[in-house]
């Protein structure tokens, strides 16, 4: 008697399979996570659209309320700066308006006794052309100012970009309020205030306040990686259905 050869069964792709999964398991996570940033970023827009008719609030009140826990950014603010007792070098972040390089002067204010030592201030735009180095021009140290209150980190004072110079301008905020810090001796600020409105206004710096235009694009970066984990599971299917085929 003899028996016919029976083909081959081919085997299920436990490793193929495993793969996908965690491909489009990752995808969605992505997906996922966009949705909850869209989530955050239409509060954040809310809030920035409140503020912008909202009176503002003395900053040691704020301050006081930001440390029993309660978010405060964005908000509003107005502050006195204290007379600083020795000049400060000029300390500006580089940044970008449009195609055009704009340099930012960033200074401080010191503020009461109350235990926050100094806030940065973020005053704007230094009035000119295209510059790659900093203007020479000084700014007048701030008295009276109106502003957005922003957290910082504190600074880095280890990163190489400190060998950056006053003359040369900072290629970061990190750097630049590291520079702030070692030239006033002052503690790290943990706020800083993008002033709007400064009183006297000083010469040659225009204040930038927060854009009327923040991005909002994490929906249609959620409903990419959606569509990426739709795209590999077809992919997937559609090699399982050619194996069954053949």
């Amino acid at each position: 008697m003899t028996s016919e050869a029976q083909p081959a069964r081919r085997r299920f792709p436990i490793g193929l399979t495993i793969a996908a999964a965690i491909g489009v398991a990752i995808l969605i996570g992505l997906g996922v996570w966009q949705l909850q940033r869209l989530h955050w970023k239409e509060g954040v827009l809310a809030r920035v659209a409140a503020l912008r008719t909202a009176p503002a609030q003395p900053l040691d009140q704020v301050l006081a309320r930001a440390a029993k826990g309660e978010d405060v950014q964005f908000t509003r603010v107005a502050v006195d700066c204290l007379p600083f007792q020795f000049p400060v070098s000029e300390v500006y972040l580089y940044g970008l308006q449009g195609s055009s390089v704009r340099w930012r002067p960033i200074t401080p204010c010191a503020i009461d006794d109350a235990g926050f030592g100094m806030v940065a201030l973020d005053r704007g735009v230094a009035v000119g052309g295209d510059q790659m180095a900093p203007p020479k021009a000084a700014v007048p140290d701030a008295r009276q100012v109106i502003g957005v209150l922003r957290a910082v980190e504190a600074p880095n004072f280890t990163q190489k970009g400190l060998t950056e110079s006053p003359a040369s301008g900072y290629q970061s905020r990190d750097h630049a309020l590291a520079a702030l810090v070692k030239a006033t001796g002052l503690p790290a600020p943990r706020w800083m205030v993008v002033v709007e409105r400064e009183f006297p206004a000083p010469a040659g710096v225009s204040p930038q306040p927060l854009p009327a235009d923040i991005p909002n694009r994490h929906l249609e970066y959620a409903l990419t990686w959606f569509a990426l984990a739709a795209a590999l599971a077809g992919v997937y299917a559609a090699l399982l259905f050619r194996k069954a085929k053949d």
